[in-house]
């Protein structure tokens, strides 16, 4: 269901000036939910023939404003311990490797793996994959989520996708946007 072609390359929306989301394209995703409220916005896309209600994969794109450094910043990795902590009072048998602390083009970012390893028909059974970004104007978190518990080639991919979501600003050098080819097809 998530090819190959998920690590094509990566294209940044097509956002006026400032701060831009770099997220690779998902082929054979459709966006079922897209709310946008003044600078804080949510989008979430499902495999096509899929739903909100009824879906095996999801990626969510959540954007904060007012969270990023000018506004007093959320730490990455502790945002996430707090994801982590609200996802396991829902799943007691949650289990989750360390987080991981870094960098994306010099912003602070944090990724993080989580599964609710229940019976194999709970709805509750669901492994979420999560990046955060904490940008100068708003926080970022890009959410893969899948309704099982995937194989160690699906979680690599999704890995690969992760660490290819960027971000970039337009105004800073010191977090340069990639040059995009016109003729590349673009997610959003």
């Amino acid at each position: 269901m998530i090819g190959a072609a998920l690590l094509a390359l990566a294209t940044a929306s097509t956002a006026p000036s400032g701060e831009k989301l770099i997220q690779p394209p998902a082929p054979g995703f459709v966006s079922v939910l897209k709310v946008d409220k003044g600078a804080n916005a949510v989008e979430q896309f499902v495999p096509e023939k899929q739903s909100l209600t009824k879906w095996t994969d999801m990626i969510t794109v959540q954007r904060f404003a007012g969270q990023g450094t000018d506004g007093g910043g959320r730490d990455p990795a502790t945002w996430l311990e707090g994801w982590g902590r609200t996802f396991a009072a829902a799943c007691p048998k949650a289990q989750h490797g360390p987080i991981g602390r870094g960098a994306v083009n010099n912003y602070p970012a944090a990724i993080l793996a989580i599964q609710c390893a229940v019976g194999a028909e709970d709805p509750k059974r669901e492994s979420v994959f999560l990046r955060a970004i904490q940008g100068k104007d708003a926080f970022y978190v890009v959410q893969f989520a899948m309704r099982r518990i995937p194989r160690r080639p699906e979680v690599e991919l999704v890995d690969r996708y992760l660490q290819a979501v960027s971000l970039c600003d337009d105004r800073d050098a010191r977090h340069p946007c990639p040059v995009l080819d016109a003729a590349a097809p673009r997610n959003r």
